[in-house]
């Protein structure tokens, strides 16, 4: 867990952040303004260790073009990036007891919006989702492999549906939804470094809608243990890291089903971020697993793109 020094706003803090989500509509918010410019990383390798259990995750932050799309979607209907020439792309590859799994999500560098996700899992569970964000909701289509396809490429597996989960009040939203992974970059990139800074996204986590405000939580220090890598050059960084905490505080939109619980990284509950003070990589994740308990998803390597 994180040095006791974190600790003594946090109960401060989740009351206001508690109250102001309360008061507050969610067709009220502002699209947060991220700046890019202060992204200084371009690969994270992350991991957890409790019990018996080890999750690896590795995520890598680029520009790339979206893939060739296949479905039958109006162009006019989806989002776009609006002043942007070229989205951004979170790769996300994960791996846990036996099961792998890759994200690949476009996404705006000002705003976080979400454009497309490409998800494929592998292992013990074959499937393939495809998500592409319009104004009022989520389109999804979906792959899966019948008995003897396992081992063909997803393209080629003959299951096929497909879905569109609409927002409760699209009226209110529009072009607003991201996925949770996109948290991480804005952690690294938008103004949450002084008492009272907080930004809001709107959240798709396992087919539902979530408000999921970001807030600063004070100043602290926490142990780290990584490689951190810059101009071809690794250096190993272990100790006591200054860092800023950062409240995950989501909220079930209006509408949706309240028992379902948000996900980021695979943990739920009262999360938390701890990014370095200078640098702003992310080092620390906190959360819990369900009937695991508090876990710790800690940083490993880190691949800077400048100071």
């Amino acid at each position: 867990m994180a040095d006791s020094s974190c600790w003594w706003t946090k109960v401060a803090i989740f009351l206001v952040c508690g109250l102001l989500g309360s008061l507050s509509g969610f067709g009220q918010d502002t699209q947060p303004s991220l700046n890019r410019s202060k992204l200084a990383w371009s690969e994270l390798e992350l991991e957890a260790k409790k019990l018996f259990l080890t999750a690896r995750t590795h995520l890598i932050i680029s520009n790339s073009k979206m893939e060739e799309r296949n479905s039958k979607v109006s162009a006019n209907e989806l989002c776009g990036l609006g002043p942007e020439k070229e989205p951004l792309c979170l790769e996300l590859h994960s791996d846990l007891l036996g099961r792998h799994s890759q994200t690949r999500m476009w996404f705006s560098a000002m705003t976080g919006t979400g454009l497309r996700s490409l998800r494929l899992e592998t292992g013990k569970r074959n499937r393939f989702k495809d998500y592409e964000f319009v104004g009022k909701g989520v389109h999804v289509f979906r792959r899966n492999p019948v008995k003897g396809e396992e081992g063909l490429s997803p393209g080629r597996w003959s299951e096929v549906s497909q879905e569109f989960l609409a927002y409760p009040d699209p009226g209110k939203l529009g072009c607003r939804l991201t996925d949770p992974a996109v948290l991480l970059y804005a952690a690294s990139v938008g103004d949450l470094f002084r008492a009272g800074d907080e930004i809001a996204l709107f959240v798709l986590s396992k087919g539902h809608f979530f408000r999921v405000v970001l807030a600063h939580g004070g100043r602290c220090e926490v142990g780290v243990d990584y490689i951190q890598v810059k101009g071809g050059a690794e250096e190993k960084v272990h100790g006591q890291q200054k860092a800023h905490r950062i409240l995950v505080k989501p909220n079930p939109w209006s509408g949706t089903q309240e028992g379902k619980a948000f996900s980021m990284l695979g943990l739920q509950g009262e999360l938390e971020l701890f990014v370095d003070e200078k640098t702003r990589v992310p080092l620390l994740v906190t959360g819990e697993i369900k009937l695991i308990g508090d876990v710790k998803i800690q940083l490993r390597r880190a691949v800077l793109t400048h100071p």
